[in-house]
């Protein structure tokens, strides 16, 4: 088992803006407090007990999944089944069969020992793959995916690269704009995610990388490794 752990608001228990006026306004509210002060401590706590991705404790658990023996295994399989369709993910036997290539890793993220999302990560030399990347619905709308995204891209110094759906509707839209706020940039090379299974079509996918573009070699270096890796 691998396993750490990271602050819901912090993502790595570093202060942030929010925790320093927190501070002050405790500082400022000793001993009589008006009114207005007192209503203003209230909602800002209340604000961030909402906001944050802790239910209790206000820790996310990183677990790493290895096989499907794994206890949090069905509830993974629960997420990703519900977030992908057919096309763009793997079935059971596959997703054995990935397990025993060294190059992946599928992190989970608990809190409370309850699993709200995982990313499902390809490690090269040259880059890191994002091939899956969900969170719950129970847990959506409240900055966790940022939260937990933010602090897997920062464990690399090397560019990280995911596939999305292009652009077309609301939906593809606000997912772009999703990661353009995490850090990731559009890139021109023209992409097809090869299919995941007999008879499926390649689908045209747009190509979002961190911190910066990648180079027409590194894409092309990549577009291998899916085909002969990750697809093989």
């Amino acid at each position: 088992m691998s396993e750490s752990s990271f602050d819901c608001l912090s993502g790595k228990n570093i202060l942030n803006k929010k925790d320093n006026k927190n501070k002050n306004l405790a500082q400022q509210l000793r001993g009589t407090i008006s009114g207005s002060r007192a209503k203003e401590m209230i909602e800002f706590i209340e604000k961030e007990r909402t906001e944050c991705e802790g239910r209790s404790t206000g820790q996310i658990v990183v677990h790493q999944i290895r096989t499907t023996d794994d206890q949090y295994f069905s509830d993974f399989w629960k997420i990703y089944t519900e977030s992908f369709p057919l096309n763009e993910r793997q079935t059971s036997d596959q997703q054995i069969h990935v397990f025993q290539k060294t190059q992946y890793q599928l992190n989970t993220y608990l809190i409370d020992d309850q699993v709200v999302g995982f990313i499902a990560s390809w490690r090269t030399p040259d880059f890191v793959f994002v091939e899956h990347f969900a969170i719950s619905s129970e847990f959506r709308s409240k900055r966790l995916g940022s939260t937990v995204l933010q602090q897997f891209i920062e464990e690399f110094k090397m560019p990280v690269i995911l596939e999305i759906e292009m652009p077309v509707d609301e939906l593809t839209k606000r997912r772009l704009k999703f990661y353009e706020l995490a850090g990731f940039i559009r890139n021109p090379h023209k992409h097809y995610m090869p299919p995941y299974h007999e008879n499926d079509p390649p689908l045209e996918m747009e190509i979002l990388t961190y911190p910066t573009q990648i180079s027409e070699e590194l894409y092309q270096r990549f577009a291998r490794f899916q085909r002969e890796v990750v697809m093989g």
